[in-house]
C-alpha cells in the first residue's frame, strides 16, 4: 500500500542503499529494507552506522536502529559482531569531533 501511494506522488517509498544523500528518509527505509546479502552484511552494517552517528542522533538510539537493521537483514549477523562494528564507529566519529 505504502509504495502504491509513494508512486502516486511521483517519489520511490524506499530508496536504495547507497544513495548519495543521507535523510531521515533514506536512513529509515534502510533499517526495515536493508540492502546486503551474506558477503556484505559487514560493511553494509559499518556504512549504515558511520551515516547513522554523522547526524545528531543520540548514541543509544543509533545503537538500536542498528541492531534493528540487523535483524531485517536474511541472515543476520551475530549480536557481538554488530557490537564491535558500532564499538568501531563510535570511537572513530568521537576522534573526528
Amino acid at each position: 500500500m505504502v509504495t502504491k501511494l509513494a508512486h502516486k506522488q511521483g517519489t520511490s517509498a524506499f530508496q536504495e542503499a547507497g544513495s548519495p544523500t543521507n535523510t531521515a528518509g533514506n536512513l529509515i527505509g534502510e533499517l526495515f529494507y536493508p540492502n546486503a546479502d551474506d558477503g556484505t552484511r559487514n560493511i553494509y552494517l559499518t556504512s549504515l552506522c558511520g551515516r547513522l552517528l554523522a547526524t545528531p542522533v543520540r548514541p543509544d538510539a543509533a545503537y538500536q536502529a542498528l541492531h534493528l537493521a540487523n535483524s531485517n537483514l536474511p541472515t543476520p549477523l551475530p549480536d557481538k559482531e554488530v557490537n564491535q562494528i558500532f564499538k568501531s564507529i563510535l570511537k572513530r566519529e568521537s576522534e573526528v569531533k
